[in-house]
């Protein structure tokens, strides 16, 4: 359980209370100047639990990360979990995650990312 978050490209930093939840990942891709927040499950059984939950908590963690940094940067929220084309999809139906990653580890790991196309 890590308790603080480097504001990339920063040298600032943002540090969590012991008891507070927190996101599973945060990262930041120069590349396209966006931080992605995410939410790991074992499955998507796991996950669809607490669906609600946990995308409040990509969320919060994205608004610490956004105000932090002047809103000066993008960001997109995920959720990544064991499963199928089909469960992504579900879950995009379901929230507003911009992005759901699914792995298949039959025999080789395999990762499947699914974007949500915003009409705008």
């Amino acid at each position: 359980s890590w308790s603080d978050i480097h504001l990339y490209p920063t040298d600032e930093y943002y540090y969590y209370n012991r008891n507070d939840e927190r996101g599973d990942i945060a990262f930041f891709n120069p590349a396209d100047d966006t931080y992605y927040i995410g939410e790991s499950k074992k499955d998507y059984s796991t996950l669809k639990q607490t669906i609600e939950k946990e995308y409040e908590k990509t969320k919060k963690l994205s608004e610490i990360i956004l105000n932090a940094l002047n809103y000066e940067y993008e960001a997109k929220l995920f959720a990544i979990f064991k499963g199928s084309k089909e469960e992504a999809f579900k879950v995009l139906e379901e929230t507003d995650f911009d992005i759901v990653v699914t792995v298949d580890d039959t025999e080789e790991v395999t990762l499947e990312v699914i974007e949500r196309i915003w009409n705008t």
